[in-house]
Order: structure tokens, then sequence, then C-alpha cells
């Protein structure tokens, strides 16, 4: 195809996709399992916010298991009388997040042109079920999107030109995306260490560095003294002890967005493997397999593949290869990048301690970590325009999937 003819599909992609975000926020698309029964939650505790003061907040009644910064914007920002005013909110700042991406990428991938591959690639988000979902119905997680994008563009920024201003501008907002969810302080851990001076632990420079964080992050002790817990007292019950079979099931999680980029260079892949390595992967596959066959079987959580076992019990070897696929694949690309074993290990933890192991804490956020922190892929991401259309049809197909699922096989949203 002429260069001309696949830069007019790849923003026929776009407009099409941009198109349909917008219709989905005119329909309240509702694909993610829920999202109309959480707005009920969000906006009681955006009057909650819009009724009190931040220090007689009535923290019984706070609905949410996140840090309050949505509600502390909102309360300031909107009237307390206009939920479509509030959803809109919502959509724009949603769809601020496209635009931030793009520009990420130019940065992290030195791009000084346009570049119509990396626009398609950022435009993915909007086809995540979880992002469309938060962005039709005003829920609190796409500003931790909005503030993370923020702070990795002024990191890239940083690293182009090592101009104080922005680190100043990363690590503040680095600090602020942990205050719109705790899942999120892998991010200012990660700032945290890249500007650390490793060759002077305890030198002066180390410790003004830690006095801005402790100065940014303090705020945030005010609400667990309050809690008395890391979750705010209506959440305290979806913190559980550790269950180890979670492990196989978070890489369950972590394979839907690996899997089209080892797919893409499947024979690149398959020229590395011999029979010697073949033979210990199948031997690890069995401990793998004996290690988590008794995961607990629900309905609800556990993203797309989980649910294969849910329709048959039959498909669990199946979901237990594709999770040891996760596994490995994850420990290929944590090897060059200490950011990405950052992430990925972080929400290990974040999984094993959760009652249910939600998809949408990962959708797309793992897609565009993935994307920023490792460069396995730099080259197609930045150079090739079939790889782009590829990686949009194949999450385009997960969320018509995710359509599928609850509104054909379950027969509608089941909450």
């Amino acid at each position: 195809m002429k260069k001309n003819n696949i830069n007019f599909f790849l923003y026929t992609l776009f407009v099409t996709n941009i198109i349909y975000f917008l219709y989905g926020f005119i329909q309240q698309h509702d694909f993610s399992n829920g999202g109309n029964i959480d707005f009920q939650h969000i906006y009681q505790n955006f009057l909650l916010f819009k009724g009190s003061s931040i220090p007689n907040i009535d923290w019984q009644k706070y609905e949410s298991s996140s840090l309050p910064l949505f509600y502390i914007v909102t309360k300031y920002l909107l009237p307390n009388n206009n939920v479509l005013l509030f959803k809109l909110f919502s959509l724009t700042l949603s769809l601020v997040c496209l635009p931030l991406f793009y520009y990420v990428l130019k940065f992290k991938f030195k791009f000084n042109k346009f570049n119509m591959n990396l626009v398609l690639i950022s435009s993915i988000i909007l086809i995540s079920s979880s992002f469309r979902t938060d962005a039709f119905f005003g829920l609190e997680e796409n500003i931790g999107f909005f503030f993370l994008l923020l702070s990795l563009a002024f990191f890239y920024l940083y690293q182009s030109n090592l101009d104080k201003k922005f680190k100043i501008l990363t690590i503040f907002f680095s600090c602020l995306v942990f205050y719109t969810r705790q899942t999120y302080a892998f991010v200012p851990i990660i700032t945290y260490l890249f500007f650390l001076d490793k060759s002077s632990i305890f030198s002066l420079k180390n410790f003004k560095l830690s006095l801005v964080y402790f100065l940014f992050l303090i705020p945030s002790f005010y609400f667990f003294i309050i809690w008395e817990s890391l979750v705010p007292p209506m959440a305290s019950t979806r913190v559980v002890k550790f269950d180890y079979h979670t492990i196989a099931t978070t890489f369950g999680m972590y394979i839907i967005f690996i899997l089209p980029f080892y797919i893409y260079n499947f024979q690149f892949y398959l020229k590395k493997l011999n029979t010697k390595k073949i033979f210990i992967y199948s031997f690890f596959f069995i401990i793998y397999s004996f290690l988590f066959w008794n995961l607990p079987v629900k309905d609800f959580g556990g993203g797309p593949l989980a649910k294969l076992i849910t329709i048959s019990i039959n498909f669990k070897i199946i979901y237990l290869f594709f999770s040891y696929i996760g596994l490995l694949i994850t420990f290929d690309l944590v090897k060059n990048s200490f950011n990405f074993l950052i992430f990925a290990i972080f929400f290990i933890f974040v999984y094993l301690f959760s009652d249910n192991s939600f998809f949408s804490y990962l959708d797309p956020l793992f897609l565009m970590l993935l994307i920023v922190f490792t460069d396995n892929f730099k080259l197609q991401i930045k150079d090739d325009s079939f790889f782009a259309i590829y990686l949009f049809f194949y999450f385009l197909l997960l969320h018509l999937s995710w359509i599928c699922y609850f509104e054909i096989y379950l027969g509608g949203i089941i909450r």
C-alpha cells in the first residue's frame, strides 16, 4: 500500500474511534459491568463533599476505596445540581488524555514531526471498556490517567533538557497521581528512584529530594489517620488476607495486554526457542499448574481469560497455560526495564490483598505503561503502520468480545 493510502486509513480509524467514543457517551454505553450503578455511589460522594468542608466529611458515607482528589477538584469546579455537567467534566478530562498520551509517546520516541502511527496507538485507550465507562459515567478513575500522563510528559521533557522546573513538575504530578488512587503509588516511587543520586545515597541532594517528596505526600497521612487504614472505612472489607492463587490470576490479566506484541513478532521469538528451553518451560508449566490448579473460580473480576473457567471448568488448563505464558513474557519485559518491573511487581501485591482482581485496574493502564516503559517494540511503534493497525484491531476485538460476553452470553449487565 502507498504511504498516503496507509495514512488515510490510519486517519479514518482514528476519526471513527473518536465518533464511536462520543456516540458511546450520548448513548451512555455501559459495557464494563456496572458503570451506571457505580455512578450512583460516585455522585453521592460528590454531593457529600459539596455539602461539607473536608475536615467535617462523614467518612462512613464515603463510598470509595480511593483517596479523594477527584472529589476535592469537582467540589470547587462543578455545581451540585447538574448531572450532565458532572459527566461532561469526566468526558472532557478523558478526551484530554488522548493528546497527552500522544505527546508522551512523541517525547519518548524523540519525534519532532507529526506521526500518524502514534496518533492511532494513543487512541486505543478510547476503546478500552473501562476507560469508556469511567468517562461516560463521571467515575473517578480517569483523573488518575490525566495526572499520570502529565507526570510522564514532564518526565521526558526533563530528560531532554534537564531543566529543573520540569523536574519539580514531574515530582509534583507524580505525587498528585497517588492522590487519585492508592494503587498509583508506584508512580512517585519510580520518579523518586530515578532522581535519586545512587552514587551518594546519604548526600544533601538526596535529603532535599526526599524532603520534597515528603512535603508533597504528607497530606495523604491526614486521610490515613482519619480512616485508621490505607482505605476508607466503607472499603475496609475489600482488603483481604494474602492468597497466592491471585498470582496466577494477575499474570492471566497481564497476558491480555502483552500477547499482541509477541504474536506480531512470533517468528523472532520462535527462533530463540530450542529443545532444551522447550523442555524446561514445559517442566515448570507442570509445576505452575500444580501450584495454581485450585485457584478459586469467580464470575466477578479476574479479567477476560478468567471468564473461560466460568464457562467451563475444562478450560482451566488453557487458562493456566496463558497465565504461565504471561509470567514468562513479563520476565522477558522487565529484564530491560526497571520501571516496568516496579509497576508489574507493585500490582501483583495490590491484587494479592484485594477481595476481587478487577481487570479495570489495569485497563488501559498496563498497555500505556508497556509502551512507555519498555523499548522492546520501539521501532514497530514508531515506524510500522501495519503494527499500529493490527494493535488497534486487537484491542477493538477485545472490546467487542467484552460486549458480547456481558450483553449476549450473560444476557445483560450482571450488576
